[in-house]
Order: structure tokens, then C-alpha cells, then sequence
């Protein structure tokens, strides 16, 4: 169901194909009842020409290059991740249902016909109608099967236990003289020996004891150790050897951390009790599997094992759905014979159990969005060092490249060698020539990647490294602590596929997982914890919590690194450390797949793109709480009965604005009224804005134009609108300014007449130092008769500017500072400036910016202002702005005091009609003393285009625009 959902991005793929020698495999097989061997009636034959001719669709082989007698994964080489499709193919076809549990033991082309015959004869025969095929729909039914955009939101879930209530129970039925396996640590278990007191008493089964790590080793006790191979191996030996077993119960009592020395072992452990989990399955008689464990062991290193477990069930549930798995954590005061009795019921649909207080809970996942509480989150400074597993392409370049606005220092590590014959860790910071890498399509997506961010400024360096090596991992991040004198983070994107059915899965398809994804995120954490690290974040996948047949492995391996990154973050609060669960990503990974999408779409899965993955993993990284270190993004995932998901979307609390992912508080954007949409795939956003004296009381002291009846939006308070529908669609960058804006007409806001606007946010560049967003906001116009019409009309537009924060403007004005001997005219006092403002304009209180003024001269201008913000809207009582509105006023007004101080006779007012660019540093701090000064670059009939800035107490500025139009305007 999730096929292909989160990474690995870190390495290619393994083929499923033939080995060149067939694994060795220690699960001795149990020989199940053999079938009826059917005729073939030409029905029949009927039923193996159309599968053959699904298995053409979903492979493109031609007609005769498949035959009846052909292995599928020998000579067909079909993998398991292709067998969902044709099973999804073949259910729409002949009009039956399928359960994969029928199919894991074919191997042939004539097989899967035979089998197929057999379900169309037993659901014929229990009244069952085939439903009608599947017709493939014409163009215009498949247009209206394409998703839109707006179909299903983005949705960033986070996990909490939840009370689990049975439905009608349906209890496992145990017949006297079964046999139940029963697998405990040691003698001196008392769990196990509990468990085998109520099997025996309350269901009268046999119980065949066996010890898998003995310590203390008792007469008459079976014991392996499996830690190792030959221990996992002589228990499956002894279980084929054995009367079919019934259950299988597995039990880890308290104090699992003091067995298990390290991750590695286990590791170890998992791989062991998969070797057994296996062997039990082929079972014919099989009916459960109980993993019972201790709730205080989920908070260390003990608890892992049962996590991985957790996500082989998950996943075996749907590649067995007649057998029953269970977890079970239970605690010191759980009535262990209630809770046994609750994992035996099938009124119970979920895998996980954990029994407290007297009731079970499950784990469920929530939607949550992020709460935007501006610098409170994760803050990344020009220089950082991220180390990112997983090598520089696929979702890992995504990422990478959306963190380049913060201008990290990324150094990538990964399997795939770019430059043979070179040591990576001897030339670990010399950049090998482009002629030197390997040609294949992986190594050249990832020197590509290099490129752009070095030409972006960025400094990145791949390595060689295999993160499952302790001592490679230690090495290299040690030679990059040793040169950046730090490490701040870590990105653990690396993960590989062994896809299969679990009954033809081997250990090494299992290890070979786990070790990358699990015992790599420990080998990199280790490697780091020392030097500084700030940040973790390990790429999971959503196989974690709802399993996927045929990625049990991938779903334990992902299961136990974000149950080990869970633990780490619990034990070192003051890192930042998460685990990401992705879903199928459209654009990067093994899901981005024609059939894979289509067998995707038709289960009711949604992609995300993967430009959408980096919008939402930034905002993770900056913005979310530090605590939520399971998160989940989804848009619809396929339902399924073993685990718990609440897609709900609740209502925003206490007023906050919408934005899918991420909430924002309106004192944090009080120009926006409500988020129409938030599009992370084409980084678009619409919002709306009610402007209205009533309730933006700044709006009644602009009156610039005395000749205008009505107040009027301010510039200053328009680029505030830009910049913070910029910032909500890039919430974990920093505004940096804006350029090219015009303002193409005023807004007038009559008193009891709101002039709702509406705001249109999209990027317009590729850069990826900086982005850049187009602005624009419109009004209805209003007809003679003062009606407002239902027609949008554009009154200003530009763009805005936005980075990871910096502390420069960049390039400085030219020829600044204004000179005292370039001023003219004597200075005018704050008396003198509020009779200017008094006599020339009605501007009012908070637009009475300049305070005094130094002087005027030909086409420059230099005076004072003190900042100030005095409770501009009436329903905020502490809004927060991107920018400092009222400097720019201050920038803006010092050109008309430079014009009428120098001719007094000039009665015409300025209105900003455009900016070429306007930077700032940093908001002002209320009561702060800002020289504001100016230099006039052009003048015609029509008006005239300055430079300005305004400077702190220190002469350092704060705030640069250029090109600064100003039109004269009349009565």
C-alpha cells in the first residue's frame, strides 16, 4: 500500500532478480497440504491467457517471451514490489478479491491462473457476484480522475497513545492438544513462565519452551542464542523438527537494556527473531503471534527490538490476514491474563497494544500543524555544518537545495564513488576534476547537485562513505569536525531495498536494511554527538506505521531507527533529533514509478511532490516544536484496520490562520486576514485582507492628500502585506526586502465600508541563495455609484525577498553620506515639523514620522526620526511586523521635506508610484534614534526617483532604497 513511500535515496535500489547463487537460506521449509491440482477446463485456460496479457501490461514483455511454466522471479525476474500490481490488476479483471496470503507460495505463471481459478470457483460458490471489469475510461473519464491540486491538503500528523475500545470480540479459538511456541531471554523470566501458566490453565494448549539468550541455563530447557546465525538456524531446524505449532508467543521482560550490550546486537536480536517469526509462518496451522514486552523498556535501548517487531507484524498482517499479530507492552500493574486474553481477540484491529491503567492504548497518529512563533524554532546561521547521508541526489539534493538559502557548509556521504582510484578520507576536502566521475545516471545527478550549490556559493564536498562502518563514519565526521570546527546537524536519508514477501525473505534482505537505516543513524549520531551537534533528523517511511506487504524488513529497519532516535532525544533534550515519516514521493524515489502510481492511485494514495517534501522538512526543521520527534506528512494513505491514523483536519485554535502544515498566529501577520490556499508544489499562496478604519487604526492617520475625502492604505503598510504573504509561504526563511514594485492606484477606506482585498503570492525564481516571491494585491473596484463590484482589479504589485538571514544589505549606496556642507537650508526643529505637517498634509499621529529635520540642499535631504509602533489595529493587541513600516514612511517623507524646504512655494503633494529595490537589516526597536537621509537620482515633469536610507545610532544603516519614485499629484 505504501510501496516506495519515504527514501532511500542513498543508494540504488538492489534487484530482486535471480542471484547469480540462490541465498542461503537456514528456514528449513514445513511442507503445507497440497492443492487439488486443477484441470485445465478452458476456463481455465481462459484465466491463464488474460493474466498472461495482465503480467505484458505491468511488465512489457511481449506475448512470446512469457510462458506458463516460467518462474516469475527466475525467469520473469518479478520482483515483489511488481506482484501488488498485478494482483491489483487481475482483482479488477476477473471481478474477484484477493488476499496476498493466497499467492506467497506460488512461483509460476500457470500457478497464479491456478490459484486465481480457485477463488473465482469459491466465491462463485458462497454466492459471491464477481463485480463487472474494470473498463479502462475514455479521455474525458480520465480527466476527471486526475487529482486537483486542491483535493486533498498536505497534513503533517503527530503520534500520541490513544484508547483502543474491541468491537464484537472474536477470540482466537485454541483447541486442547495445540502447541504453542513459547520464546523467552532465560530461566529466570518470570513473564514467559506466567504466560505459560495461562496457556496451559486457561486454554488447555501444550507449550514448547525455548530459551534464546540463556544466562542461567536450567535441566530440561532448550536454548539458542540468536545473536548469531547458527543459533537462529538450529531453532528453525528444531521448529520444522516439531509437531506444526499453533501460536507463537515471544517474550521480553523488564530490563532488556542490561541483555543487549549495544544497537548492534540488537540488531542482531531482530534479524534472530525474524529467523523464527519465518520459520513458525510456514506453519499450516498457524493462528497468532504475541510479542509480549515491558512498558518501562520503551524509554532505553531494550525496547528497540520489540519496535522492530512492531513493523515486521505490521506488514506480515497484510501478507497473513488469517493469523493474528500482536505487541503487547504491558507494565508491573497490567492483569497480564486480561491483556493475553485482549491480544487473542479480534475485536481488537490493532497490531499494537499497550496496557495502562486497566485499558489498552494504541499509538495514532494526529493531525497537528506546526504553530509559527517566529525565531522560537531551530536557527541556521551562514556556515552551519550539515552532514547529509544518503549522497547528493534524489530527495537528499532536494533537501540540500532547500536549505541553501541559510548558506550551510554541506558535506554528503554516500556508497556511490565519483572519483575512482582516489582515497576519499586522504583527499576527504580536494575536489576531484568533473572528468574523473563515473558516468552512470546516479553519480551524475549528484555532481550536478554539487555544482549548482558550489555555483550558488555553497559550499559542499562529497565522501565516500558506507554509514553502516563505524569506523569510516567515525573517521570522515571526524575529519569534519577537525576542519569546521563543528558539526550542527545531520540529515540520515541513507537506505536501501531488499524488497520481498516475508516468506521468501532472507536474514541478510533484512540486515542489510537495519544496518543501513538504523545502525547508520547510530554510527552517524555517535560520530557527532561530540562535536557540537544541534540537529538530527532521520528520513523514515510511512511502511513504519500502516506496514506494506512485501517491505517488512524496510518497516522494522525504519520502525527501530526512529524508536532509537526517539530515545536519543529523550536523552539529550538539547538536541533538536526527529524522525520524518515520508510518504510516496512524486518527482524522487522507487515510487516515482508509472505502475507504482497507479497501483498508488487506485489504493487511495496520494503523492507528495517532492518540492512540497522540501517545503514541509524546512518548516520541520525551523518552525515546529522541538518535542514532536515522530511527524508524519501524508495527503490521503489507504485505511487499514492495524494501525490507528486520524486524518481530521481540526479547527485552527483562538483565531489562528490556516496554512496547511503550519498555523500562524494573526498578532504574527496582522495584514492577513484568512489563507486561502498554500500550494507548496508550485509555491503559490492566496489570502485576503478587510482593510477598514474601524479595525486598522492606522488607516485614519493617512491622509496624505488633504483634496481626498477618504484615508488611504499606506505603501508602508502594503510591502508589510507583501512580506507577510511571502513569509507564510516560506516560514522558516527571513524577509530581506523587496524591488520592483508599483504602486498602480490609491485604496481608499471609507469609515463602515471594509475594502477587502485580495493577496496572490507565487516564486519567481530559481536561485537557490535567495528567493524571490511576486506579489500583488487587488480590490473590487467601486462604481460611480459608490458600489463595490465583484471584479478584482490589481492596485499594487512587486516582489518580495527572502533568505536564511544575514547581517548585511550587501552593495551600499553610492555617494552617501549626504554631507553637512550639501545642506542648504537651516534646520527645522520638531515645532517646525509638526507645523509643516499641520499646514501641508493630513497626516496624523502615527504618520507624523520625521522629528527634526538637519537641512536640505539641491537634491539632497538629512533629518531625524524616532521610531515608534503605538497599537496600529484595534483587534491585536501585540502585532508584530516583518519589516519597520514606519522608517520607510519616515524614507518616503524626508524627499517632500527636501522639496518644500527648499521651495516653500511648492503646494503640490508626492505619492510613491514605484521601488526599485528596498532592503533592511533588521526591525527597529521602539524609541530608537534613526538618521534618515536621501539623494536625489532623477527629476522630470512628472516627479522624481531618490536613494535613501536610514542609519542607527552607530552611523550603521538599517535600511536602503533605491530608485524611490515620487509623482507629483494635485486637486
Amino acid at each position: 500500500m505504501l510501496r516506495g513511500s519515504g527514501p532511500p535515496e542513498s543508494q540504488a535500489p538492489i534487484s530482486l532478480g535471480e542471484p547469480a547463487a540462490p541465498p542461503y537460506n537456514p528456514i528449513p521449509a514445513i511442507q503445507a497440504p497440497a492443492s487439488p491440482a486443477l484441470e485445465e477446463a478452458p476456463g481455465d485456460l481462459g484465466h491463464l491467457e488474460t493474466l498472461i496479457h495482465i503480467i505484458m501490461d505491468a511488465t512489457g514483455f511481449n506475448r512470446d517471451e512469457i510462458e506458463p511454466d516460467m518462474d516469475l522471479r527466475r525467469d520473469l525476474s518479478i520482483r515483489s514490489s511488481r506482484l501488488p500490481i498485478i494482483m491489483d490488476a487481475a482483482e479488477r479483471q476477473f471481478g474477484i478479491t484477493i488476499e496476498l496470503e493466497d499467492f506467497i507460495d506460488v512461483r509460476t505463471v500457470k500457478d497464479i491462473a491456478q490459484r486465481i481459478s480457485e477463488i473465482i470457483s469459491r466465491q462463485e460458490g458462497d454466492g459471491l457476484q464477481p463485480a463487472a471489469p474494470a473498463v479502462d475510461p475514455g479521455p474525458e473519464q480520465a480527466e476527471t480522475l486526475k487529482p486537483s491540486p486542491d483535493e486533498a491538503s498536505l497534513k503533517r500528523l503527530v503520534f500520541h497513545q490513544a484508547l483502543v475500545s474491541p468491537a464484537d470480540s472474536m477470540p482466537v479459538e485454541l483447541s486442547p492438544g495445540e502447541s504453542v511456541l513459547l520464546l523467552s531471554p532465560d530461566r529466570d523470566d518470570r513473564l514467559a513462565g506466567s504466560v505459560e501458566d495461562i496457556l496451559r490453565l486457561d486454554y488447555g494448549v501444550e507449550t514448547v519452551p525455548m530459551l534464546f539468550m540463556p544466562k542461567n541455563l536450567g535441566p530440561g530447557l532448550e536454548s539458542y542464542n540468536l545473536l548469531t546465525d547458527a543459533g537462529s538456524l538450529r531453532v528453525a531446524e528444531r521448529i520444522s523438527a516439531l509437531a506444526s505449532f499453533t501460536g507463537m508467543v515471544i517474550t521480553l521482560p523488564p530490563g532488556g537494556s542490561a541483555r543487549l550490550k549495544d544497537t548492534a546486537e540488537a540488531a542482531r536480536l531482530l534479524r534472530g527473531l525474524f529467523g523464527v517469526l519465518k520459520a513458525f509462518l510456514q506453519s499450516p496451522i498457524k493462528k497468532f503471534v504475541v510479542l509480549i514486552h515491558s512498558r518501562e523498556d520503551t524509554e532505553t535501548l531494550g525496547g528497540l527490538p520489540a519496535e522492530g517487531m512492531l513493523g515486521l507484524f505490521l506488514c506480515a498482517a497484510q501478507e497473513y490476514p488469517s493469523v493474528q499479530f500482536r505487541t503487547l507492552a504491558i507494565g508491573s500493574d497490567t492483569d497480564l491474563r486480561a491483556a493475553f486474553g485482549g491480544a487473542l481477540d479480534r475485536g481488537y484491529p490493532v497490531v499494537e497494544m499497550i496496557h495502562r491503567d486497566g485499558r489498552v492504548f494504541t499509538s495514532e497518529g494526529r493531525v497537528a500543524p506546526s504553530v509559527f512563533n517566529g525565531p522560537a524554532g531551530l536557527h541556521l546561521s551562514p556556515g552551519d555544518v550539515i552532514v547529509m547521508s544518503g549522497g547528493a541526489a534524489g530527495i537528499t539534493a532536494h533537501l540540500a537545495r532547500s536549505l541553501a538559502p541559510f548558506r550551510p557548509r554541506l558535506v554528503f556521504l554516500g556508497r556511490t564513488p565519483l572519483s575512482p582510484g582516489i582515497n576519499p578520507v586522504q583527499s576527504l576536502f580536494k575536489p576531484a576534476p568533473a572528468e574523473s566521475f563515473t558516468g552512470d545516471h546516479r553519480a551524475a545527478e549528484m555532481v550536478q547537485t554539487l555544482a549548482d550549490l558550489q555555483a550558488a556559493g555553497i559550499e559542499a564536498t562529497y565522501h565516500t562513505c558506507d554509514v553502516t562502518d563505524p569506523e569510516a563514519v567515525r573517521m570522515i565526521l571526524g575529519e569534519v569536525a577537525s576542519r569546521y570546527g563543528k558539526i550542527d546537524g545531520i540529515i540520515h536519508g541513507a537506505g536501501v531495498l531488499r524488497d520481498g514477501l516475508l516468506s521468501q525473505m532472507t536474514g541478510d534482505d533484512l540486515s542489510m536494511v537495519t544496518d543501513v537505516k538504523f545502525l547508520g543513524a547510530w554510527n552517524l549520531f555517535s560520530a557527532a554527538a561530540g562535536a557540537g551537534l544541534r540537529f538530527f533528523v532521520g528520513l523514515s517511511s510511512g511502511a513504519m506505521i500502516l506496514g506494506n506487504p512485501g517491505q517488512s524488513n524496510y518497516a522494522a529497519a525504519n520502525r527501530m531507527m526512529s524508536a532509537l532516535l526517539r530515545y536519543l532525544g529523550r536523552k539529550h533534550r538539547a538536541i533538536r533529533i526527529k524522525a520524518l515519516m515520508l510518504p510516496p514521493i512524486e518527482g524522487a524515489g522507487m515510487a516515482d514509478d508509472p505502475a507504482v502510481r497507479e497501483l498508488m492511485r487506485r489504493k487511495g494514495v496520494a503523492y507528495v511532490q517532492v518540492n512540497e517534501l522540501a517545503g514541509l522538512f524546512c518548516r520541520e526543521l525551523s518552525v515546529a516544536p522541538a518535542d514532536d520527534d515522530w511527524v508524519m506528512f501524508m495527503r490521503t494513505l489507504p485505511a487499514v484496520k492495524t494501525a490507528r491514523l486520524d486524518a481530521t483536519i481540526p479547527p485552527a485554535l483562538a483565531g489562528d490562520l490556516a496554512g496547511g502544515a503550519v498555523a500562524f498566529r494573526p498578532e504574527d501577520f496582522p495584514l492577513i486576514d484568512r489563507i486561502a490556499r498554500v500550494d507548496l508544489r508550485r509555491e503559490q499562496l492566496e489570502a485576503f485582507r478587510s482593510f477598514s478604519p474601524e479595525k486598522d487604526l492606522w488607516i485614519e492617520d493617512h491622509r496624505p492628500l488633504k483634496f481626498v475625502a477618504n484615508p488611504l492604505v499606506s505603501a508602508a503598510m502594503i510591502l508589510e502585506t507583501f512580506m507577510e504573504a511571502a513569509r507564510i509561504l516560506y516560514p522558516h526563511l527571513q524577509v530581506r526586502g523587496v524591488r520592483q514594485v508599483r504602486f498602480l492606484d490609491m485604496i481608499e477606506c471609507p469609515p463602515g465600508s471594509p475594502r477587502t482585498a485580495k493577496i496572490l503570492c507565487r516564486r519567481v525564481d530559481t536561485s537557490l541563495r535567495e528567493v524571490w516571491c511576486e506579489v500583488s494585491l487587488s480590490t473590487p473596484a467601486i462604481s460611480p455609484t459608490g458600489r463595490l463590484t465583484d471584479r478584482f482589479t490589481p492596485d499594487c504589485q512587486g516582489q518580495v525577498s527572502l533568505d536564511g538571514g544575514g547581517d548585511d544589505l550587501g552593495e551600499g549606496l553610492t555617494d552617501f553620506p549626504v554631507r553637512l556642507d550639501e545642506l542648504q537650508t537651516p534646520p527645522m526643529d520638531q515645532a517646525q515639523v509638526l507645523a509643516w505637517y499641520e499646514e501641508r498634509s493630513g497626516l496624523n499621529g502615527r504618520y507624523r514620522v520625521i522629528e527634526l529635520l538637519d537641512g536640505a540642499g539641491p537634491g539632497v535631504v538629512r533629518g531625524r526620526t524616532t521610531y515608534r509602533e503605538n497599537g496600529d489595529f484595534a483587534h491585536l493587541l501585540h502585532a508584530r511586523y516583518q519589516y519597520s513600516p514606519y522608517l520607510f514612511e519616515a524614507l518616503m517623507q524626508s524627499v517632500y521635506f527636501a522639496i518644500v524646504a527648499l521651495d516653500p512655494s511648492e503646494r503640490r503633494s508626492m505619492l510613491p508610484v514605484e521601488i526599485g529595490e528596498m532592503r533592511f537589516l533588521r526591525p527597529c526597536r521602539v524609541g530608537e534614534q534613526i538618521t534618515v537621509e536621501a539623494r536625489r537620482r532623477a527629476q522630470d515633469e512628472t516627479g522624481q526617483t531618490w536613494d535613501a536610507r536610514g542609519l542607527d545610532d552607530q552611523g550603521h544603516p538599517l535600511m536602503q532604497v533605491w530608485g524611490m519614485r515620487m509623482h507629483w499629484v494635485s486637486e
